[in-house]
């Protein structure tokens, strides 16, 4: 079956002007969020974005050709991943900004280490038929923002409904001003 690597093997070297941004775009753009860029891609205006592929051969370079341990709940592809993203003619000089790692401060629990790794194990013999819900961020797709043209905007309402529904790991619901959304015309 093929999976997202195989993807960018099949449309990498077509630019988002040629092939408008999907789905799958859209996946692999969450996957790499799980990169950790701290010290490379600027926070919240903490400075100029960085091109992914500038990104990318300064977290290798960080890294110094050490295996890249991603943990136990992030797959290990990820760093190959950012490898083939970051060579494609699609998502090379998409521009990277606003970094935050917020887990670790901002998560309130009282779980331990051991604790979480179970419960991660157990996400992992989840049978899909019983109770877990996903959902596709709705948005335009031809968003322009900043003179750019190839932008995906969210939809906020749906998007802030559906992140507190889902996925939200604080304590209290999040707002619109809480989310840094992308707002484009």
């Amino acid at each position: 079956m093929a999976n997202i690597l195989d993807y960018l093997d099949w449309r990498g070297d077509l630019t988002l002007a040629q092939d408008p941004f999907n789905e799958v775009d859209n996946l692999i753009l969450a996957e790499l969020s799980f990169v950790d860029f701290g010290g490379i891609v600027p926070g919240p205006g903490g400075g100029r974005a960085v091109p992914l592929w500038k990104a990318a051969e300064a977290y290798f370079a960080k890294t110094e050709g050490r295996p890249i341990d991603m943990g136990v709940l992030v797959p290990n592809q990820i760093p190959e991943l950012l490898r083939r993203t970051a060579a494609s003619p699609r998502f090379r000089d998409m521009k990277l900004n606003g970094f935050v790692d917020i887990f670790d401060q901002y998560v309130a629990t009282d779980l331990s280490v051991t604790e979480m790794l179970y419960f991660a194990s157990q996400a992992i013999h989840v049978d899909p038929s019983s109770s877990v819900e996903t959902c596709t961020l709705q948005g335009n797709g031809e968003a322009h923002y900043r003179g750019y043209s190839y932008c995906y905007a969210l939809d906020p309402t749906t998007t802030l409904e559906a992140v507190n529904r889902l996925i939200n790991p604080y304590t209290r619901d999040l707002t619109l001003e809480d989310m840094n959304l992308l707002q484009g015309s």
